[in-house]
C-alpha cells in the first residue's frame, strides 16, 4: 500500500492546532477591534490542506514539498515568509519610449531619414507619406515586440515563485485599476504603470491611488487628457469614485461633474505627467458634502480620509483572495484595520491571511481558477519549468491576455472564465504542459477524441462530498453542471480561436517537459493501481473528488495498464509504455472539473 510521508505529516499535525485569536492579534498592526471575538473563533489546523490553500490563494500554487514545508514552518512564519519577498530581488525589465505615439519629434525625424535613406526635406509629399506608415508600422511592431518581453519577463518570475504574494496582488491591483494596450497603445506607459501596482502592491494605498492619478497609460486611458475646464470629460472622476473608492451607491451625479472639474487639466505628454494650468478649472467645487476650490490632489485627499474608501477596498479585496463576498461585517472588521494603519496594505494582508474564516470549507478549493492561476498553478503541481511564452499564449486563449483586459472593470472572474471554448482549452492546455498534446493539435479542438477519453461516467461523477462526506459547496456543483450540460453539445462548429495561432507560433521553441512521474510513485511506495491514482489526484488537484469521480479514473488507468499487460509497481522497471499511461492519467485528471478549482 501506498507509504505517503505527505499524508503521514498531516495526521501527526492535526494535534498542533493555532488559535485563531492569537495568530492574528498582533501587536502594532491595529486588530485589537479583532480581540472581542477571541472566544467564539474556532482552533484553525494548518495542516497540507491548510497549506495548499495559503499558497494558491498568496501565490500561485506550489508543489506538495513546498507545501510540506509550509506545514513544518507553521502559519504564521509562512505568511510572514510570504509578505518579506526575496532576499535579493532579480533586475528591474529595461524599457524605453519606442510608440509612435510619444517619440521625441527630433528622434522621429532623424528615424525616418534613416528609414528614407536621405533628408525628408528631399522627398515628395508621397514619398514622405509613404516612409512616414512605414515607420509607423515598424514602431508598433517594436512596440507590440518590447510589451511581450515584459510580459513574459513578469510571467518568468510567477513560474519561478520569486515574489508569489506581491505578484498575486499585482493580478489584483491589475484588474482594479484597469487600463488596456488596446486603448493606451504604449507599451511604456503600461510597463511603468504595472511597475507602480508591483511596487505598491503590499505598499499604501493613497500612495497607490495618487500615483494612478498621475499615470500616464491612466489618464489616456480613461479620457482625463481630453478633460478641460470649458469640456469637463468625466470618465476618470467617475471611474475613481465607481470603481477606485467608493463604490456604486455612495456617492452622487454632482460628486462626479465636480470631480471631473478638480482633475482638469490632469494629462500627460511624451509618457510624462504634466498639469496644464490653462486648462484647469479654478471655480468652486462641492464634492462629498466639502465645499472649495479643489483640485485633483483635494479630491484624492478627501477619498483618503473617507471612511468608505477603506471599506470598498477591504470589500474588493476579501472577494478577490477568497473567491466569494465578504459580510458587511467581516469587510467592515478588516476596514477598520486599514484606517488605523492610514490605508497601508500589509496589515489587512497579513490579518486576513491568518484569519480562521479565510480557510473555512467554503472557501478552500471552490473558486474557479482564472487562466495564469491554472497555468502557472499546474506547472508547479506536475513540476515542469515551460517557456513564459508559452503559458502567456496560454492565457490569451482561455481569455486573459495581459495587459489586455475586455473592459474598464477588468476581467469578469469565477465563473465567467468557464465557456463551452474555454472548458475544452483548459483540458488541451494541460495536455501540452504535460507533453502529451502538442501545441499544433490544438487547431483541431478535437472534441470527439476529449469526450471519448474522459468517458461519460467520469462526467457524470459527483462533486458531493470529500472523504469525510463534507459538501464541497456550491460552486463546484455548479460548475460541474455546467459542463455536463455543455460536453454533450456539438463543437464541429466552434468558431476558431484567433489567439491559437499566437500559441502556435511557440512550438518554434522546442520545449519539452522533464519529468519523471514513474520515478516519483516509486520512490513515494505506490506500488498498485489504488495508490497511484489516489496520488496522483492528490498531487495534482487542490480540491477533493468524490468518489465517483476517482473510482471511475481508477478503472480508466487499471483497464488501460491491463490492456498494455503492464503489471502494478514498481513502476520505472515497467519501461516507458507505463509513463506514457501515467502521463495520460494525469491529463485525463487535469481535465476534470475539479481541476478547475483552487
Amino acid at each position: 500500500m501506498l507509504d505517503r510521508p505527505r499524508a503521514r505529516r498531516r495526521l501527526a499535525r492535526r494535534a498542533a492546532c493555532l488559535t485563531a485569536a492569537a495568530a492574528i492579534l498582533l501587536p502594532g498592526t491595529g486588530l485589537a477591534g479583532m480581540a472581542a471575538t477571541q472566544d467564539i473563533l474556532p482552533e484553525l489546523v494548518f495542516d497540507a490542506r491548510a497549506a495548499e490553500h495559503l499558497l494558491n490563494r498568496a501565490g500561485f500554487g506550489a508543489s506538495s514539498e513546498e507545501v510540506d514545508a509550509a506545514v513544518e514552518r507553521g502559519l504564521v512564519a509562512t505568511v510572514d515568509l510570504l509578505l518579506a519577498g526575496p532576499d535579493r530581488p532579480r533586475d528591474p525589465f529595461f524599457a524605453e519610449r519606442v510608440s509612435y505615439r510619444n517619440v521625441d519629434p527630433v528622434r522621429r525625424r532623424a528615424e525616418l531619414e534613416a528609414l528614407a535613406g536621405r533628408d525628408l526635406d528631399e522627398l515628395t509629399d508621397e514619398e514622405r507619406d509613404d516612409v512616414a506608415r512605414e515607420w509607423r508600422r515598424k514602431a508598433i511592431r517594436t512596440d507590440q515586440a518590447q510589451l511581450i518581453a515584459y510580459t513574459e519577463w513578469w510571467l518568468d518570475g510567477l513560474l519561478r515563485g520569486e515574489d508569489p504574494l506581491r505578484d498575486r496582488l499585482t493580478l489584483f491591483w491589475m484588474g482594479y485599476f484597469t487600463s488596456s494596450q488596446e486603448d493606451v497603445k504604449d507599451s511604456h506607459e503600461m510597463i511603468l504603470q504595472h511597475r507602480l501596482l508591483r511596487g505598491q502592491a503590499l505598499g499604501s494605498f493613497g500612495e497607490l491611488l495618487r500615483g494612478i492619478a498621475r499615470d500616464p497609460a491612466m489618464l489616456e486611458y480613461l479620457d482625463n487628457d481630453d478633460n478641460k475646464a470649458e469640456s469637463p470629460n468625466e470618465n476618470f472622476a467617475r471611474e475613481l469614485l465607481e470603481l477606485f473608492t467608493l463604490g456604486e451607491g455612495h456617492y452622487t451625479e454632482a460628486d462626479v461633474i465636480d470631480a471631473a472639474r478638480a482633475f482638469t487639466g490632469w494629462t500627460d505628454r511624451r509618457g510624462e505627467f504634466r498639469f496644464r494650468n490653462s486648462r484647469h478649472d479654478r471655480g468652486k467645487k462641492r464634492f462629498l458634502g466639502r465645499e472649495g476650490k479643489f483640485d485633483g490632489d483635494d479630491i484624492l485627499e478627501i477619498l483618503h480620509e473617507e471612511p468608505r474608501t477603506a471599506s470598498y477596498v477591504c470589500e474588493r479585496l476579501i472577494e478577490f483572495l477568497e473567491g466569494t463576498e465578504a459580510s458587511p461585517e467581516r469587510a467592515e472588521r478588516y476596514a477598520q484595520i486599514l484606517r488605523e494603519n492610514d490605508l497601508e496594505l500589509r496589515p489587512v494582508v497579513r490579518a486576513l491571511l491568518l484569519d480562521p474564516d479565510f480557510y473555512r470549507d467554503e472557501v478552500v478549493g471552490n473558486r474557479i481558477a482564472g487562466p495564469v492561476d491554472l497555468l502557472v498553478g499546474a506547472t508547479q503541481r506536475v513540476g515542469v519549468d515551460p517557456p513564459s511564452r508559452l503559458v502567456a499564449a496560454g492565457c490569451r486563449v482561455l481569455g486573459q491576455r495581459i495587459f489586455y483586459p475586455p473592459n474598464v472593470k477588468g476581467w469578469e472572474g469565477n465563473e465567467g472564465w468557464i465557456t463551452t471554448s474555454s472548458f475544452m482549452q483548459r483540458g488541451n492546455l494541460a495536455g501540452v504542459l504535460l507533453g502529451v498534446v502538442a501545441v499544433g493539435e490544438l487547431l483541431d479542438e478535437p472534441a470527439d477524441e476529449y469526450e471519448a477519453a474522459m468517458g461519460s461516467s467520469t462526467m457524470d461523477g459527483d462533486m458531493s462530498g470529500d472523504e469525510d462526506g463534507a459538501s464541497r459547496g456550491p460552486r463546484g456543483a455548479r460548475l460541474r453542471d455546467r459542463v455536463m450540460d455543455r460536453i454533450g453539445e456539438r463543437f464541429d462548429n466552434l468558431p476558431q480561436n484567433p489567439a491559437l495561432r499566437d500559441l502556435t507560433r511557440t512550438e518554434s521553441i522546442g520545449w519539452t517537459p522533464r519529468y519523471y512521474l514513474a520515478a516519483r510513485l516509486d520512490r513515494v511506495g505506490a506500488a498498485d493501481d489504488e495508490a497511484v491514482v489516489d496520488w496522483l489526484l492528490d498531487e495534482l488537484l487542490a480540491t477533493r473528488v468524490g468518489p465517483a469521480t476517482r473510482a471511475e479514473v481508477l478503472g480508466l488507468f487499471s483497464g488501460q495498464r491491463e490492456e498494455l499487460s503492464l503489471q502494478e509497481g514498481p513502476w520505472v522497471e515497467a519501461g516507458p509504455d507505463v509513463e506514457h499511461l501515467l502521463r495520460r492519467t494525469a491529463h485525463v485528471i487535469l481535465s476534470l472539473p475539479e481541476a478547475q478549482l483552487h
